[in-house]
């Protein structure tokens, strides 16, 4: 991946998902599905996303893939866009898959396990690797009530250790899985980066979030809109409270503290303090 669409989407860069556009007959109407992807480039959109679940995965069953892949690479071409393939399917799938969107042009992809459901974690990271050695990763939890499936904290710990990933859409709706993914790139080399730029770029757009109460200290079960917790960053004292409840904790929920912990950190880091 280039270096300056790499440092982009480290920064933060929006990437709209394409939907697919088609004409009263059902079929790809291209003129459109150009104006689309030129609209999202003249919107100042820092990257775009083709062939994800916002498109149709079923693309890929009537041979649309390739054509709708290249026809937002030629649109988007000469622009510095952070370009994202969905892939999908199981391993010979996604490895051609991934193939395609490489030839294209495309820097990322977007990598769905759905088609792997019953697949243990072992797997899954063969899987991921092979894929990886094709195109950089961006991995991809979907929920699964749309058609992704769950996946462990070890899962994410271990696929963070792959090389070729590069950011990591999480979109469970589940905050315990979110945490779980979190709680896995937190401790990971990748953090640096990520805190790094943080540092840097942080805002006070957090701050009505954070101040939201989240419920009493140390009950990983309290009803809440954000963060578990996160009322805890605003002083010392709610921090050592949060790290006492969290110390008398064992059991399987003792995970999800020390992944609420590394929440709680990424999202000080975000604001700037140490």
């Amino acid at each position: 991946m280039d270096a300056g669409r790499l440092a982009a989407l480290r920064h933060g860069v929006v990437i709209p998902a394409h939907p697919l556009a088609l004409t009263a007959e059902r079929k790809l109407d291209e003129r459109r599905q150009v104006a689309l992807t030129r609209y999202y480039c003249d919107a100042g959109a820092g990257g775009i996303a083709v062939g994800v679940h916002t498109t149709q995965f079923a693309i890929r069953e009537v041979g649309l893939y390739r054509p709708v892949l290249e026809l937002a690479a030629a649109a988007a071409s000469g622009r510095p866009l952070v370009k994202v393939a969905g892939i999908c399917g199981a391993t010979p799938q996604a490895v051609a898959e991934a193939a395609v969107a490489r030839e294209a042009g495309y820097d990322l992809g977007l990598l769905s396990l759905a088609a792997l459901k019953d697949a243990a974690d072992v797997e899954l990271l063969a899987h991921c690797c092979t894929v990886a050695a094709e195109i950089p990763l961006f991995g991809f939890y979907l929920q699964p009530a749309v058609g992704g499936r769950a996946l462990s904290y070890e899962f994410w710990r271990r696929f963070c250790e792959i090389e070729a990933v590069a950011a990591i859409k999480v979109a469970p709706f589940n905050r315990y899985q979110t945490l779980d993914v979190v709680g896995a790139v937190a401790p990971s080399r990748r953090d640096r980066a990520l805190h790094r730029q943080r540092r840097q770029h942080h805002s006070r757009s957090f701050d009505p979030f954070l101040r939201r109460p989240a419920g009493p200290v140390g009950r990983l079960d309290a009803p809440c809109s954000g963060t578990v917790g996160a009322h805890s960053l605003l002083s010392c004292r709610g921090r050592r409270r949060y790290r006492r409840a969290a110390g008398r904790i064992r059991g399987p929920d003792r995970r999800q503290c020390r992944a609420v912990r590394c929440a709680q950190r990424l999202c000080r880091l975000h604001r700037g303090h140490p």
